[in-house]
């Protein structure tokens, strides 16, 4: 069967690479440009660290770094965990995916509080009534911790940071159902306008991260400065996005989905945003095949409905309770639908090129995650249309392997 099977090529492309080189000094220097000796802070004050679930890779150093500058000025900080829904939205499933992340309190050395306990803020004017994590509310200061970032359903100048985390995120599982019940795009800026009104922020901790998950801009700010750092960090964060090059595929193969690579499993500002709501097919990638689900998942395959074929191996690994829950909270029951399914790797294989005009002239690509594109493969119908860019191609072809059970082999 190999022999019918098409070539892939090795290409690796440069992104920006400028980053930090000490994230947790820039922390510390951020808190001390914002709080100078002698600032009026209540001594021994208890500070509600908000940490999320996914999109920041350097997220136990940051957030380690971020207690120890709190720590500093004499505060007393503790972890809440703020991720809406996610963990299969219980007390225990959350802390279970911070522990995952290297956020423990063991690690940390601070204690972590996880309850779905929330407070109503204020009703938004036809929208849903914001809410905030009562645990966080009980402390004398909160600061959340997140990174700025291109979501795969919001649109406009504020999307992932700190408007949603507070929003969102600290309105656990609760919060989070009522608001995907409505526009969030539209709700979100009064909802943190709302939030910061009542809730004592001390500041905020902010990050982008560039193509190859290093922080390249860190910024630590003021509750009045979340609204603009947000939007000002969002144009950063879009020019370092990593996307494939190319506009039209037959098919993508993706090693792996997850949780902990996207809300969505696979960004879908890499695979294509139509996928969810529709609209213009850019990038048009014919086919998307998944193969694998991250073990950080917990079998939450939330965004598997934008999957046309997947492996059977994914499919053992889902949490029909979490990725259900999931879905629900968000309001796009798409997302948990289960696509075709096939015995195994090759059988995927196999049926994408059964499936196309001519199978020995497919224009494919394979990826290990949408995170990790600096290094991908496509067959050399595919490569003629790379356009110009800081590209290396090994002209050295891998045909697709198979182990015994039928798992693609990785390439090297």
């Amino acid at each position: 069967m190999n022999a019918c099977l098409p070539f892939f090529f090795g290409v690796d492309q440069s992104f920006d690479s400028a980053c930090l080189d000490d994230p947790g000094k820039a922390v510390a220097d951020g808190f001390r440009a914002l709080f100078p000796s002698g600032a009026s802070l209540k001594n021994n004050g208890s500070v509600a660290v908000c940490v999320g679930s996914r999109g920041i890779a350097s997220l136990p150093k940051l957030v380690r770094a971020t207690l120890d500058a709190l720590q500093a000025l004499s505060l007393e900080p503790f972890i809440v965990p703020a991720m809406g829904s996610h963990g299969g939205a219980t007390p225990e499933g959350q802390i279970r995916i911070l522990r995952d992340l290297g956020v423990t309190e063991a690690s940390m050395g601070v204690e972590v509080i996880s309850s779905l306990a929330v407070t109503d803020i204020k009703k938004i004017p036809d929208g849903p009534t914001a809410r905030f994590s009562s645990d966080a509310l009980a402390a004398d200061y909160v600061v959340p911790v997140c990174r700025v970032k291109e979501h795969t359903v919001l649109t406009g100048d504020i999307q992932s940071g700190l408007c949603k985390m507070i929003v969102i995120g600290c309105a656990k599982d609760t919060g989070a159902l009522e608001y995907h019940r409505h526009d969030i795009t539209r709700v979100l800026l009064p909802s943190a306008e709302a939030v910061i009104q009542v809730v004592p922020f001390l500041c905020g901790v902010a990050v982008v991260e560039n193509a190859y998950d290093r922080i390249c801009e860190l910024r630590v700010v003021k509750p009045e400065d979340f609204v603009s750092t947000d939007r000002e960090l969002l144009v950063l964060a879009k020019k370092k996005l990593a996307r494939l090059p190319f506009l039209i595929l037959d098919a993508l193969i993706l090693d792996e989905i997850g949780k902990n690579i996207s809300g969505s499993g696979a960004d879908l500002n890499v695979i294509g945003k139509w996928r969810r709501d529709g609209g213009p097919r850019v990038p048009d990638y014919q086919v998307h095949a998944a193969l694998d689900l991250t073990d950080a998942s917990h079998g939450n395959a939330t965004g598997i409905g934008f999957m046309d074929i997947i492996s059977e191996r994914l499919l053992r690994k889902i949490d029909v309770k979490a990725t259900f829950v999931n879905s629900l909270t968000s309001g796009y029951f798409r997302s948990c639908r289960i696509p075709m399914y096939m015995e195994d790797d090759k059988a995927v294989l196999e049926t994408i090129l059964n499936s196309l005009p001519d199978r020995n002239n497919a224009a494919m690509a394979r990826i290990i995650n949408t995170l990790k594109l600096e290094r991908f493969w496509a067959t050399a119908k595919a490569l003629e249309s790379l356009p110009g860019g800081n590209f290396k191609i090994d002209r050295k072809g891998q045909k697709p392997c198979f182990d015994k059970e039928g798992r693609l082999l990785p390439f090297l």
